[in-house]
């Protein structure tokens, strides 16, 4: 494989990651995942609060396999912020190869 078909490949994998996590947080806020975009702030733009948050991290985790420790979900305040946290921890969608 060459340096473009890792790209094409890891691009593909994060599309999928976002695509997981815009359901999750679609289901879980009951908004639109059309209105999700790596931008969206948890805070801010999903007026979600503390415990809110805290609800979907749990069904993040539970969907993922992992466990997101606390000292560093404070520092997730956006959709992206969310999907760099889980690909930088190598994890797999849920359903995909």
């Amino acid at each position: 494989m060459n340096d473009l078909e890792f790209a094409v490949l890891d691009d593909e994998k994060s599309d999928k990651m976002l695509e997981k996590i815009k359901d999750i947080i679609a289901d879980y806020a009951g908004i639109s995942k059309e209105d999700i975009t790596p931008d969206t702030l948890f805070f801010a733009d999903l007026n979600m609060d503390s415990m809110e948050i805290l609800g979907m991290i749990c069904k993040i985790e539970e969907e993922f396999g992992t466990e997101l420790p606390t000292e560093e979900i404070k520092n997730i305040y956006s959709v992206g912020d969310l999907q760099k946290f889980l690909e930088e921890r190598n994890l797999q969608v849920p359903g995909s190869r």
